[in-house]
C-alpha cells in the first residue's frame, strides 16, 4: 500500500504526530493510524478501515508489546486489542470502508489494486473474549465469552489463584471488570455464578454496561447452585464495559464464584 502511493506521488504519514502534513502537490496524504490514540489528530477526511481477525490481531499486539503468550492471555493485550477493534467499529459505523486485512490483493479508494506484500506472518492466538469482533463492526447475534481470568475479584489470592469469593462480611463488590471497549449499540451480558449461601440467604446485585451508565438487577439466593442473569444495555457511543457483582446485605457465610460471561449483540 505505502508503494502503490508512493508511486502515486501521495505524503506518506505515520502517527502517532500533532503536526498536520500539508501535501506538496495535488495528490493525497496517506496516514498510517494503528493506534486508538492518533484518531483525533489524523485530519483524514476518508477513513478506511483494515480489520483483521481477532487471533491475528491479538498475536500482533502481544508481540509488539511483549506480554506474556501462554495462557491465559494477559488482559492487558486483550485490551488494547479490543479498544482497537472497538474503535474501527466506530468509524465503520460512521461510514468508513471497511477491508479484510488477509486478501491477497485490495482495492483501495483512490489507489486502486494494492497487493498484499509477503512478511513472516505472527502465529495466532486464540481469545474469545475478542470473538464478537469476527466482523467490523460486530454483527447482530455476535458473541464473545469472557472467562473469569480477566475480571478482578475482592480478596483476591496473593498467588494470583482465582478462588472463589467469601461472602462473609459487610455489602461490597465482589467482581468488577474486564473494561474491554466495545461500539455503539445494544448489547446483553448473561452472568454465569457458582454460589453456596450456606445454608443462609445471599443478596446480590449485577451490573453491566459502559461505567457512567450501568443497568442492574437484584437477586436472593437460598440454595447453592448455579445461576445465569442476562441484563441488556444501550451503548451511545465506544465505551469500555464492566461487569459488576455486588453483595447487597451483610453477610456471615457463603460462596460465590464467577463462572464466566457471554455477551452479545442481540
Amino acid at each position: 500500500m505505502i508503494q502503490t502511493a508512493t508511486t502515486a506521488g501521495w505524503q506518506i504519514t505515520e502517527g502517532p504526530s500533532t503536526a498536520k502534513p500539508v501535501p506538496e502537490s495535488d495528490c493525497g496524504i496517506l496516514w498510517l493510524v494503528t493506534s486508538e490514540t492518533d484518531i483525533a489528530a489524523a485530519p483524514a477526511v476518508d477513513w478506511l478501515v483494515i480489520a483483521d481477525d481477532p487471533s491475528r490481531a491479538l498475536a500482533t499486539v502481544v508481540a509488539a508489546t511483549g506480554t506474556a503468550t501462554v495462557a491465559p492471555i494477559a488482559a492487558s493485550a486483550i485490551w488494547h486489542t479490543a479498544r482497537r477493534f472497538a474503535t474501527a467499529s466506530s468509524l465503520a459505523l460512521d461510514g468508513a470502508a471497511v477491508l479484510e486485512a488477509p486478501a491477497e490483493a485490495l482495492d483501495l479508494p483512490h489507489l486502486g489494486l494494492v497487493r498484499r506484500s509477503h512478511v513472516a506472518a505472527v502465529p495466532p492466538i486464540t481469545a474469545t473474549a475478542l470473538n464478537v469482533y469476527q466482523t467490523v463492526p460486530p454483527a447482530s447475534g455476535a458473541t464473545a465469552v469472557w472467562t473469569r481470568d480477566l475480571f478482578t475479584f475482592s480478596g483476591d489470592c496473593p498467588t494470583g489463584e482465582l478462588l472463589p469469593v467469601d461472602l462473609t462480611g459487610r455489602p461490597r463488590v465482589l467482581v468488577y471488570g474486564p473494561h474491554v471497549d466495545l461500539p455503539a449499540g445494544n448489547w446483553r451480558a448473561t452472568v454465569r455464578i457458582g454460589v453456596d449461601p450456606e445454608g443462609r440467604r445471599v443478596r446480590l446485585r449485577l451490573e453491566w454496561g459502559p461505567t457512567a451508565n450501568m443497568k442492574a438487577a437484584s437477586i436472593t439466593i437460598r440454595e447453592s447452585g448455579h445461576y445465569a442473569i442476562a441484563l441488556e444495555q444501550d451503548w451511545p457511543g465506544q465505551a469500555a464495559a464492566e461487569v459488576r457483582i455486588w453483595l447487597e446485605e451483610a453477610s456471615f457465610g457463603g460462596r460465590l464464584d464467577l463462572l464466566d460471561v457471554r455477551v452479545e449483540r442481540p
